[in-house]
């Protein structure tokens, strides 16, 4: 069901196996072998490793936060399930190699990993108090939510490229930035709603070498710099510079912060302590709405692009076949789905 630049990497040789453990120990994070109890934390660069699983459980912890899932198979996984795991491991003999090396270097494995990342950035000219939280994958940050959890809000998760501004492909220069009709109408209603505005965005050209992480801050102040021009904000933005295929192994990693998968989701909802039942996601790809069920939003709306027809159908199969092949009926309990022909619809859907 997914597409195949979104194959988690398999840990199928000893080098393999170690690189994992390496990216682990530099974040003093954990590997956890087997489910952990639902009371315990899992940290952002954690991996949960499993011999045994249901995709009930994979379902589970997708929507317990963000960290990375590792599954012990030495047959090929079936594709649709790769929104919920990072790793394939292949070798009993590698895995137990590997959890010895585990105990070995540090048998606590203890971990003061925050779930947020941020970077802030710049104003743009012209933009006072137009400025955005940006938050990249790759820069640890101990910025804290909201100290009350009673006051959790709902909050409007959007794309960017192809929701905020029109997608010319790899948007990597400030100049190419168009802002998407009735986009600034629909961060104001949501901001009436009390809900803040958050940018969920996969970035590889990042990781692919076509614009660097400069770049996409200047793209993002251009666009805080149009917005404000009509008095509203992005109030965070999340984005993934990560891909399989990129050009530097560092970000090559980190692959549960990219779409489908709802790293980035949950990244911002312990940040800023967000009620996912009372939140909306609007994405104009079938990956966009995926993430947004794996991560429990309530109201999910697809935009309607040259390729709705298809994105729609990709959504309906895969949560048709998780439904029908997987019995997992309770994936869509609470959760809406709409599609919209423009932005200007979204204020009927979301009353």
């Amino acid at each position: 069901m997914a597409p195949t630049q979104i194959t988690p990497m398999q840990l199928d040789s000893k080098d393999a196996a170690e690189a994992l453990l390496r990216e682990v120990l530099h974040h003093k994070a954990q590997i956890h072998f087997g489910i952990p109890e639902s009371h315990r934390l899992i940290h952002e660069h954690d991996v949960v490793v499993l011999e045994s699983w249901t995709v009930r459980d994979l379902l589970l912890l997708a929507r317990r936060g963000v960290f990375q899932v590792a599954l012990l198979s030495e047959d090929l996984i079936d594709e649709e399930l790769f929104p919920f795991f990072d790793w394939q491991l292949k070798d009993l003999g590698d895995l137990l190699s590997l959890k010895e090396k585990v105990l070995e270097v540090n048998p606590q494995m203890k971990t003061d990993m925050s779930a947020a990342v941020g970077v802030q950035a710049d104003t743009a000219p012209g933009a006072s108090g137009a400025t955005g939280s940006v938050v990249s994958g790759a820069n640890p940050s101990t910025a804290p939510g909201p100290a009350n959890p009673s006051s959790k809000k709902g909050a409007l998760f959007i794309d960017r490229d192809g929701v905020v501004n029109i997608d010319h492909g790899f948007v990597g220069d400030p100049q190419q930035v168009e802002l998407i009709p009735h986009i600034s109408e629909m961060i104001a209603h949501a901001h009436r709603q009390k809900k803040e505005v958050v940018v969920v965005t996969n970035q590889s050209g990042v990781g692919r070498g076509y614009y660097s992480e400069v770049d996409f801050n200047r793209v993002m102040n251009r666009i805080f710099e149009l917005l404000s021009f009509d008095g509203v904000k992005i109030d965070r933005v999340e984005y993934s510079p990560f891909h399989p295929q990129a050009t530097l192994e560092k970000f090559r990693l980190n692959r549960h912060l990219r779409k489908p998968r709802p790293g980035m989701i949950h990244r911002a909802t312990s940040a800023r302590s967000i009620d996912l039942s009372k939140s909306m996601l609007v994405g104009d790809r079938y990956t966009d709405l995926i993430a947004g069920v794996l991560a429990g939003v309530g109201n999910n709306f697809l935009l309607a692009s040259d390729q709705v027809l298809r994105d729609r159908q990709k959504f309906e199969d895969w949560t048709s076949l998780m439904k029908s092949k997987h019995q997992l009926s309770e994936l869509m309990d609470g959760i809406s789905f709409h599609v919209l022909s423009g932005l200007d619809e979204f204020k009927i859907h979301s009353k």
